[in-house]
């Protein structure tokens, strides 16, 4: 599939479930998986595409607005899944540590407005 230029966005390769009713790509954003369906189970690749982010709805800091996914010809397993969720869990401690971080500062800020610092 080809992606439109004037539309900016990443690009990033995708998995299909076993039964091939989604694509599914690790967001590199917000350190989860994020689920769309397949255009096609036939051909998951008909399903290639702009996408409006999930991390945009869970406010989380960087997140995209839109991305392309491209399957990888690939179906996640419950095996790659845990392999890929592993590599990455270091980088969710420290992202879980920031917005705790950047939670505290914005009560103090709250608390800080209203003349109770």
């Amino acid at each position: 599939m080809v992606i439109r230029e004037e539309i900016n966005g990443p690009v990033f390769d995708a998995y299909t479930d076993p039964e091939r009713i989604h694509l599914i790509f690790f967001c590199p954003r917000c350190l989860i998986f994020h689920w769309h369906g397949c255009v096609s189970h036939e051909d998951p690749s008909r399903g290639d595409g702009g996408r409006c982010a999930h991390c945009r709805d869970r406010g989380t800091p960087g997140a995209m607005d839109w991305y392309y996914i491209r399957w990888n010809g690939e179906v996640l397993t419950d095996e790659l899944q845990k392999e890929i969720e592993a590599r990455y869990k270091p980088l969710r401690k420290i992202r879980e540590e920031i917005e705790r971080d950047l939670a505290r500062l914005q009560r103090r800020r709250q608390k800080a407005a209203q003349g109770g610092w």
